[in-house]
């Protein structure tokens, strides 16, 4: 299966608005403005972690569920950036 990350900027902009967000964070000293800046780092490590590994996982059980035989061909339209082949 060919792998690689879905729109790279999407978690960058998470991170970074995660790292910045910790700055006035931590000049407040109070737990709840950790809040936004933990949860931007938590969506770019989720986003990372579905785009590389959690769809594959999922189209690895679908195609196994469907007991295709080895030898056959199957016409897969529209695979996006060909995840399945």
């Amino acid at each position: 299966m060919k792998k690689g990350l879905d729109a790279p900027l999407v978690p960058i902009i998470f991170t970074v608005c995660g790292l910045v967000g910790m700055i006035p964070a931590w000049n407040s000293h109070q737990l709840y403005n950790f809040l936004f800046p933990v949860l931007m780092l938590v969506l770019a490590a989720i986003f990372v972690h579905t785009s590389y590994w959690g769809k594959y996982a999922i189209i690895r059980q679908t195609v196994a569920a469907l007991k295709i035989p080895q030898n056959s061909q199957v016409l897969d339209l529209g695979t996006g950036h060909g995840a399945v082949y």
